[in-house]
């Protein structure tokens, strides 16, 4: 069971709130290869279907823009397969530099 004080609720400025698990899943880690992919989707799924982390730091540049493709792809599971909300998970994107897109080289 997850304990509440993994969560905190933030009020926005448009009187909306917002309840964030005070950890986040950060996606810059490892490689550029397709096995850190899996890796990194498999984990990346199970975390946010153990109902303890709810937020996703991501970046366009990050792991040679394959962070926020395997992000996506796994948010596109859990809500096609797992029936999770869009409003159940916070993404924490930003933008960075246009590199090498590790996509654009398979």
């Amino acid at each position: 069971m997850v304990h509440p004080s993994n969560f905190k609720t933030v009020g926005m400025p448009s009187a909306e709130q917002l309840t964030l698990s005070k950890i986040a899943y950060g996606t810059a880690t490892g490689t550029t290869h397709s096995q850190q992919d899996f890796f990194q989707y498999f984990v990346l799924k199970n975390v946010l279907l153990s109902g303890g982390i709810n937020h996703i730091d991501t970046g366009h540049s990050l792991r040679s823009h394959r962070a926020e493709y395997t992000s996506g792809r796994v948010l596109r599971t859990l809500f096609n397969k797992f029936g999770l909300g869009r409003e159940e998970v916070f993404v924490n994107s930003k933008q960075g530099f246009v590199g090498n897109n590790a996509y654009d080289k398979a």
